[in-house]
This record gives C-alpha cells, structure tokens and sequence, in this order.
C-alpha cells in the first residue's frame, strides 16, 4: 500500500490544514454536547434501573428505554494478537465483562 509520494501541493497542504482544524471544532462540539447530555443519560439509565425490573426496559413519553447488555471489547486487540497470539487474547476476550448500553426508540404508532 506504499506509494511513492515525489511532492505535495500548497493546495493539499491547505485542504488538509482545513480539514483538521473542522475536525477539531466538531470534536470541541460533541464534547460540549455529551457533557450536556450526560446528566440526562444518567437519570434514564437510574430510571429503567428503578422501574424497568428484569427486562430492564420500560416504556415512557412515548419511547422505548431500555438497557441493553452487549460484549465488552478490549480496544488494544490486535497489537496484543500480533504479540501473544490468538490463544492469549481468546483468553482475554471471553474475561471482559459484557458493557451496557442505553437504548431509547420510538414506540411504533
């Protein structure tokens, strides 16, 4: 996948310069919107806690919330694979706790 790259031109250098500096205000911003969202988060998730009993669900205004229980993931993986191998990281793979995650949906009309 190696190219032989000879030379850049000021219009890549400017589209790329560009490009980070969005990414970075779209970062800044779904940070600003997940520090706003996180309070809310947390009182959804204590609320199906409380009321939504074994299935962990419940229905409110309209939407479906509910916890859903999913495989963990161990984010370093492949480096780990690549330097203990496969029989090592299975070992890893099935210790990691199953992660929650906070379903809400619409109730179909």
């Amino acid at each position: 996948m190696s190219q032989d790259i000879k030379r850049m031109t000021t219009d890549e250098i400017s589209e790329f310069l560009s490009l980070e500096e969005e990414r970075r205000r779209l970062n800044r911003l779904a940070a600003d919107l997940e520090k706003k969202a996180k309070p809310i988060k947390e009182k959804i998730l204590q609320f199906v806690r409380t009321t939504g009993g074994k299935s962990r669900s419940v229905v409110s205004c309209g939407h479906v919330l509910a916890i859903i229980t999913r495989a963990g993931t161990v984010t370093w993986k492949d480096e780990f694979i690549r330097v203990a191998g496969e029989d090592e990281a299975e070992k890893l793979r099935s210790a990691v706790p199953p992660t929650e995650m906070l379903s809400v949906e619409k109730v179909a009309a």
